[in-house]
């Protein structure tokens, strides 16, 4: 069971490492775009420590949700004080919309699942930065232990339930 996890998250991680080489590529190749440009919502504000492990943590919150950042991000525009005024609000990063949702996300699945995504998304993993890479041996089994092992554990008790 946990060498078929692990082939599966493995074929997710280059997935969404690939994803995140082609969003680096865009923007080095043509820099920050306007507000309007997904790649440029996406990094603008400069909080995502790796955009890997961000768009693992956008993928875990769009499945436990089951909706996209899209609809999210509708939803907050008809929802903005800015709005109920006629003003057009300022479009929130992808960031801020994510993490807006993470309580949601407690509230939908547990604590153990949400710290996960919230983990992917914050890059909250022991040691120092220079050290969260998947370079590093050590920073692998955090990642497992803390992000891996709480997603498959409620897999795990969702097909007994279910």
């Amino acid at each position: 069971m946990r060498s078929r996890l692990s082939r599966s998250l493995a074929i997710c991680i280059t997935t969404v490492h690939r994803i995140g080489q082609s969003i680096s590529y865009v923007l080095k190749r043509h820099g920050d775009g306007p507000a309007g440009d997904e790649n440029y919502r996406i990094t603008r504000m400069g909080r995502i420590h790796d955009r890997v492990l961000f768009a693992l943590g956008v993928l875990l919150m769009e499945l436990c949700l089951n909706t996209t950042l899209a609809p999210l991000r509708q939803q907050w525009r008809e929802s903005s004080f800015a709005t109920e005024v006629g003003i057009a609000p300022a479009e929130p990063d992808d960031f801020a919309l994510a993490i807006q949702h993470a309580d949601q996300i407690y509230r939908e699945v547990g604590r153990s699942y949400a710290y996960a995504v919230q983990r992917c998304l914050r890059c909250e993993f022991p040691g120092p930065d220079s050290k969260k890479s998947f370079g590093f041996e050590n920073f692998r089994k955090d990642f497992f232990d803390n992000a891996v092992a709480p997603v498959q554990a409620n897999y795990d008790a969702a097909q007994l339930e279910g």
